[in-house]
C-alpha cells in the first residue's frame, strides 16, 4: 500500500510540473486563431473563449464576461462579436482541464487514475495470495486437503508477492488438489486433531469412511449387489453399528435369493414374485432363508439382549393363525426390494449401453442414486414382522446417516469428475458437518460433564459465601471472593466455546480458499485469473 501513495505523490508532482508548460501550448495554438497587427485580436469562438476563460480570476461562462476580463489586455484583445454559438450551452462553467492547447490534462488525470486503480488491484491480489499463503501452510486441515498447494506455496515463501511468476505452477497444483478431494478427506478425520474426539463415537467414523467406501467401490465397477453382499462390520478399528449392519445383511439376504439364473441381469424381473403367492412357495422360501440366516443376524433389543433372525421368522411359522398378515408385510417388503433392484438395473444399464466413450456425468449420479436408495431401503428391514414389535425403531437411524453420506459422497465424487470443484467444496463442508456435528455433540457433553463437578463445587463456594455471616472488615474480601469463583466458572464455560470455535473455524476458510482455487483453475484465460 505504500507503494501506491508512492506512486500518487510522484504522478502529482509529474502533473504539477506539466502545468507551466500549459501556457506556452496554448500560446503557441492561440497565435492560428489570431489576426495579426500592432494589436493582437483573436478570433471570438467557442474554442478560443474555452482556452482563455481558463485564465481568468474568477470562474465566468459568457463571451461578453469573458471580453470584459480581457479588455484591459495589453498584449491582445478579442474580436468584437454577438454571442458564439457555444452561448446556448455556456453552462459549462469553472475550471475545465479538457482541452488546452494540443495537450489534453484530462487524459492525464485519467491515465494516473487507471494506474492507480490498476496498481491497487495488483496491491489487493498481493495481498490476498499472502493471506492465502499463511492459512494453507499453517492450517492443518487446509495442508491436508490441499497437499500440493501446500507444498508449493511452501516452496514459494516470502516470493509470493511476486504471485504472477507463479500462476501456472499454482493453477496445476489447484487442479491436483481438487480433483483428489475424494481421497483426502477420509484423511482428514484420521489427524490426530480429529482422530481423539472420533475414538469417542467410533460408529460415527465408521458411517463416514463406509459411505466413501461404498462410492468408490462402485467407481471401481464392483456390481451394486456385491456392494451389499460384501459389506463390511468392521472399517478400521471401528465396529459398525449393529443394527444398521444386521438390516443390511438381512436386506442382503433378500437380494440374493432374487438373484437371476442368467448372466444377462443380476436380479429377476419384478414378475417373478408372483411365484410366492403359492402358500406352500412362499413358506419353503422362507424356510431356504432360515437356513442361511445364521447366527451372526442380530438385533439388540432395548433391554440390551440379542435377537436373532432366525428367532423371528421361527415366530413367524408358529403363528398360523397371523399368516394373511404377516404374509402381506413380507409381500411389501419384497416388492418394495425387487423395484428399487430394478431400477439400479435399469441405471446401471444405461450407463453401460453409453454410446459416448465417457458416461455422462449426470447418469452416473442418477445411478449412484439408486444405489443410496438401496442403502436407505435397509431400513425396511425394521417394519418386517415380529421384528417391528420387538426392536426400538430409534436403533435404525444410523442407517439415514450411511445414505447421507454416500449421497454426498457421490455428489462430490461426480461434481469432481465434471470440474465442478464450487460444489464439490460444498459437499465436502456438508459432509465435515456430518462427522464434527455428530462428534463434537458428544464431545462438549463429555467435556461438560467433566467440569460439571468442579463448576457444582464452585457454585458451593459462591453459596457458602453469600450466607456467610458480614462484618465491616469482611465484607470486600467475601465479595472479592465471590467473584474469584464467578470467574472459574466463566473460565470454564469459555474452554468449551475456545473448542468448538478450534473445531469449526477452517471450514470457512475451505469455503474462502476452495472458492478462490475453483476460479482460478476453472477460468478460461489468464486475464480471468
Amino acid at each position: 500500500m505504500k507503494r501506491i501513495v508512492s506512486c500518487f505523490f510522484y504522478l502529482t508532482f509529474l502533473l504539477i510540473e506539466a502545468i507551466p508548460q500549459i501556457a506556452l501550448n496554448d500560446a503557441v495554438w492561440l497565435s492560428s486563431q489570431a489576426n495579426p497587427g500592432k494589436k493582437i485580436i483573436l478570433n471570438n469562438n467557442e474554442t478560443v473563449l474555452g482556452v482563455l476563460k481558463n485564465y481568468t480570476r474568477f470562474p465566468i461562462s459568457t463571451s461578453e464576461e469573458i471580453a470584459r476580463e480581457y479588455s484591459e489586455n495589453p498584449f491582445f484583445t478579442i474580436e468584437s462579436a454577438g454571442r458564439t454559438q457555444s452561448e446556448q450551452t455556456i453552462e459549462r462553467s469553472g475550471f475545465q482541464l479538457s482541452k488546452i492547447g494540443g495537450l489534453n490534462v484530462a487524459n492525464i488525470a485519467e491515465g494516473m487514475a487507471d494506474f492507480i486503480v490498476e496498481r491497487t488491484k495488483q496491491e489487493v491480489n498481493a495481498y490476498f495470495f499472502e493471506e492465502f499463503a499463511k492459512k494453507v501452510t499453517s492450517t492443518v486441515e487446509l495442508r491436508i486437503l490441499f497437499p500440493q498447494t501446500s507444498g508449493l506455496l511452501s516452496s514459494i515463501g516470502t516470493e509470493i508477492y511476486n504471485y504472477n511468476a507463479y500462476l501456472t505452477g499454482l493453477r496445476e497444483s489447484f487442479e491436483v488438489d481438487l480433483s483428489n478431494l475424494f481421497n483426502t478427506l477420509p484423511v482428514l478425520i484420521d489427524n490426530e486433531k480429529y482422530s481423539k474426539l472420533l475414538d469417542s463415537v467410533p460408529e460415527v467414523r465408521y458411517i463416514f469412511k463406509t459411505g466413501l467406501y461404498l462410492i468408490k467401490q462402485l467407481n471401481s465397477n464392483v456390481h451394486p449387489g456385491e456392494i451389499l453382499h460384501t459389506y463390511p462390520d468392521h472399517f478400521g478399528n471401528d465396529p459398525a453399528p449393529v443394527n444398521l449392519y444386521n438390516a443390511v445383511r438381512i436386506t442382503d439376504l433378500f437380494s440374493q435369493s432374487l438373484r437371476s439364473k442368467t448372466g444377462e441381469r443380476y436380479w429377476i424381473q419384478q414378475d417373478s414374485l408372483k411365484l410366492l403367492f403359492n402358500k406352500t412357495t412362499f413358506k419353503i422360501y422362507l424356510g431356504l432363508i432360515y437356513q442361511t440366516a445364521d447366527s451372526c443376524f442380530f438385533f439388540k433389543t432395548p433391554d440390551g439382549k440379542k435377537l436373532l433372525f432366525r428367532t423371528c421368522l421361527k415366530a413367524l411359522a408358529d403363528s398360523e393363525n397371523k399368516y394373511e398378515t404377516w404374509f402381506n408385510d413380507f409381500m411389501f417388503f419384497l416388492n418394495d426390494l425387487e423395484t428399487r433392484l430394478e431400477s439400479t438395473q435399469l441405471a446401471l444399464r444405461k450407463i453401460r449401453e453409453s454410446k459416448t466413450a465417457d458416461p455422462v456425468q449426470g447418469d452416473i449420479l442418477a445411478f449412484m442414486g439408486e444405489v443410496t436408495g438401496i442403502l436407505n431401503f435397509c431400513r425396511q428391514v425394521s417394519y418386517l414382522p415380529f421384528i417391528k414389535e420387538s426392536i426400538d425403531p430409534g436403533s435404525f437411524d444410523p442407517i439415514e446417516k450411511l445414505t447421507f453420506v454416500a449421497d454426498q459422497g457421490a455428489r462430490m465424487y461426480v461434481n469432481i469428475n465434471d470440474r465442478k470443484y464450487g460444489t464439490a467444496i460444498i459437499n465436502t463442508i456438508q459432509l465435515l458437518d456430518y462427522v464434527l456435528n455428530d462428534t463434537f455433540i458428544v464431545s462438549t457433553c463429555k467435556l461438560a460433564l467433566a467440569y460439571d463437578d468442579s463448576i457444582k463445587t464452585y457454585n458451593l463456594k459462591i453459596d457458602e459465601l453469600q450466607n456467610r455471616p458480614v462484618s465491616r472488615d469482611s465484607t470486600d474480601l467475601i465479595r472479592d471472593e465471590i467473584e474469584k469463583w464467578k470467574d472459574k466458572i466463566i473460565l470454564l464455560n469459555n474452554q468449551i466455546t475456545r473448542k468448538t470455535e478450534d473445531v469449526f473455524e477452517f471450514k470457512k476458510y475451505l469455503l474462502k480458499y476452495g472458492s478462490f482455487m475453483t476460479a482460478v483453475v476453472t477460468a478460461e484465460n489468464s486475464g480471468d485469473v
